[in-house]
């Protein structure tokens, strides 16, 4: 079971994130069975997958975490594919951290 974000900190939901699409990423070519094989290995994993912030490395990431007083920025639920997208729902988004994403 993962751990809850501090009920003093204000949150939000933000449904239908694009965060991956088919296409050529890094040189490697990904279609539409790509991404349904990313939902079926993610619906496999057992956990819920917390949500960190572009690339940032993993020490920079715990740095800012520990600061805001979180153990994540959010979690990802209920991955998805929509045409040739893949999609997911931010859950528990720091407010602050969710204007800015639905800002773009």
């Amino acid at each position: 079971m993962r751990p809850k974000l501090y009920k003093e900190k204000e949150t939000v939901e933000i449904l239908g994130v694009e965060v991956f699409a088919t296409g050529t990423h890094n040189g490697d070519s990904y279609d539409v069975a790509d991404l349904e094989q990313m939902v079926g290995a993610a619906e496999k994993v057992g956990f819920e997958a917390p949500l960190k912030l572009g690339h940032m490395e993993d020490a920079d990431t715990a740095a800012l975490l520990k600061k805001e007083g979180m153990p994540a920025f959010g979690w990802v639920r209920n991955l998805r594919v929509q045409g040739k997208k893949l999609l997911a729902d931010f859950m528990e988004v720091p407010k602050r951290l969710g204007e800015l994403i639905k800002k773009g």
